[in-house]
């Protein structure tokens, strides 16, 4: 027999005895017990499940499980069975040892094969913290493929925070999922419940997008159906759906099947009271930059993401970049919010005395459920990778069109197409189409434009020329990409030159924002593009370049970027952490709470 070490012990001596304690001994005693039940040595318990049989201790059992204490202790059968037999026929064998391995040594493996078993076998064995713990794991899982059904389950089995998070999926991301089979397969019941969510993200196609669904819904099972016509058309706020889809859809096979659905429709556009719009809950997120006005890399930056909320005017920090980025565009594509970004690292070597420069390419996604950015590489290409990349090293620009769900990319040399594809949820983006390159652009050392989608065509305004390293001028030149002719064409130049500025589309027009002419600029153009004419409206309350303009609840909010010391315009270049916000409708700024960071040359995006 072995002889333990004196180290194993501790020993106390007193004036009347003398205590010796065996350290961990718990951890041994346990362990001891794992290898009795790795080698079937000892056990008195045999679950059975699914036509396999798991030998397992009743004591171990009766320890780590109040389940299995009430029965081996309250005068149960299998209290009084020598070798007790136990059926759990209700999940797999592999959860089953999962569960006995973390009862014999704390620790349980979880994959994406075991997790919806653990969560039931847990719940059975009313192992409530593990059970916890399970839904957590199952809860980085969620996607638009499967969250309908993570929904289900999470109500089955009393998971309150995965059904949360299962609403937040399907509501955040229901024009993809309203595609998808899984919808098809709803029941009447859950449909219902899904057509009475005010807070709907919808997309380009607003209401549209839920009326589409409805009618995918009937016709998938019509003969089933078609008695719920009147009840789930009821809750679709008709008034809300443009003319155009409305048009398609009552003169779809459906309603030429079922003339009594068009009749319902009619009956209840009349009927409808004022148009009431869903209004999902969104953010506007800003991210990464510079936090001081020099700009390379050696100057500082953040990795610090926060987000605004314009109901309760509140900024919130959220889950870090993963990268301290030199350049970062975020935009939003099927519901999921993207961000490209390129990190400058400068190297010097003592060594071989050189200097270079290294750059580390990245591509994110937000989950906004774990709050936390996940590497979303495998999305894209390579060569759709490079092309991102290239122009943001450029100083480029990059638009996003929601309605077809492309990405251009616009630089003095070349002007890309990245067509963005869905399938089972996911998106992929594999080929590049060029498209012709804007011959000014070609002639010239052009950069520090911008662009923007309206009407599904491609304008590009503005940026700055360099004659040489000294010689720097801005420029007022506008271009839009004709599609029936492939070729660009000059627009109406704008009112006044302007670079490093930001553009935004919103109700029908085109607006400039901010930007550097000289100076730094606080005014604000307005472009009609079916009467190629520019306009004047109100101007910034602070000077802008550098910085990031989006449209939030049908607003422009102007983030951060660069300014000055001073409130008239003077005075030294500084970052702003400042932000404000236009409204259209009364042709007015108002400054918006104050971000935590001062930040320029960052991203921004609405989600």
């Amino acid at each position: 027999m072995a002889k333990r070490k004196s180290d194993d012990f501790l020993t106390k001596y007193t004036d009347e005895d003398t205590r010796v304690t065996l350290k961990n001994a718990g951890v041994k005693l346990l362990k001891g017990f794992y290898e009795l039940w790795k080698n079937q040595q000892l056990c008195d318990v045999i679950i059975k499940t699914n036509g396999e049989s798991i030998p397992a201790h009743r004591a171990v059992l009766v320890i780590s499980c109040d389940y299995f204490r009430a029965m081996f202790s309250m005068g149960f059968e299998e209290s009084q069975q020598q070798m007790a037999e136990i059926s759990l026929d209700e999940v797999t064998p592999e959860a089953v040892r999962a569960v006995l391995s973390y009862m014999y040594t704390g620790s349980l493996t979880v994959t994406k094969d075991t997790i919806q078993d653990l969560v039931v076998l847990t719940d059975l064995l009313q192992l409530a913290d593990l059970k916890l713990q399970c839904c957590q794991c199952m809860g980085r899982e969620i996607s638009a493929s499967n969250c309908l059904g993570v929904w289900e389950f999470s109500e089955k089995f009393s998971c309150d925070d995965l059904e949360t998070s299962s609403l937040s999926m399907v509501k955040q991301r229901f024009p993809v999922i309203c595609q998808m089979e899984e919808f098809l397969a709803l029941s009447y019941s859950r449909l219902i419940k899904i057509l009475k969510f005010e807070d709907l993200y919808l997309g380009c196609e607003g209401e549209g997008t839920v009326l589409k669904s409805v009618f995918r819904w009937l016709e998938h099972s019509h003969q089933d159906r078609i008695g719920y016509m009147s009840d789930v058309i009821q809750l679709v706020r008709l008034k809300s759906v443009e003319k155009g889809v409305l048009d398609q859809l009552m003169d779809c096979p459906l309603t030429e099947k079922y003339p009594e659905l068009r009749q319902i429709i009619e009956t209840q556009l009349v009927s409808e009271g004022p148009a009431h719009a869903r209004e999902a809950i969104r953010y506007l997120y800003v991210m990464g930059g510079y936090t001081q006005s020099r700009t390379g890399p050696l100057c500082p930056r953040t990795k610090r993401v926060e987000r605004f909320n314009l109901d309760s005017q509140h900024w919130q920090t959220v889950a870090d970049l993963p990268i301290l980025a030199s350049g970062i565009h975020a935009f939003e594509i099927y519901g999921r919010l993207i961000c490209t970004a390129f990190e400058l690292i400068h190297f010097r070597s003592q060594e071989q005395d050189i200097e270079r420069e290294v750059k580390l390419e990245g591509i994110y996604e937000y989950d906004i459920l774990q709050d936390r950015w996940k590497d979303a590489t495998d999305y894209f290409s390579p060569d759709t990778i490079q092309c991102l990349h290239n122009c943001l090293m450029k100083s480029g620009s990059i638009a996003v069109c929601q309605k077809t769900n492309k990405i251009y990319t616009v630089t003095d040399t070349e002007v890309n197409c990245v067509s963005v594809d869905l399938a089972d949820g996911d998106i992929f983006c594999k080929t590049v189409e060029k498209m012709p390159n804007i011959q000014a652009f070609l002639e010239e050392n052009h950069s520090c434009h911008v662009a923007v989608v309206h009407d599904e065509s491609l304008y590009v305004f503005g940026g700055e020329v360099r004659v040489s390293q000294s010689e720097v001028y801005s420029t007022a030149s506008g271009y839009k990409f004709d599609r029936k002719n492939n070729t660009w064409i000059s627009i109406q130049d704008m009112l006044e030159p302007r670079s490093k500025c930001d553009v935004v589309e919103l109700g029908g027009y085109i607006y400039l924002v901010g930007g550097f002419n000289l100076s730094r600029l606080k005014s604000v153009e307005r472009y009609n593009p079916s009467t190629d004419q520019w306009s004047k409206v109100a101007s910034m309350e602070v000077e802008r370049s550098h910085h990031k303009a989006v449209v939030y609840k049908n607003k422009i909010c102007a983030i951060g970027g660069k300014s000055y010391s001073a409130r008239n315009g003077g005075g030294a270049r500084r970052t702003v952490h400042t932000s404000e916000i236009y409204d259209p409708e009364l042709d007015q700024w108002t400054m918006l709470p104050t971000m935590t960071q001062a930040r320029c040359l960052h991203g921004a995006v609405v989600f």
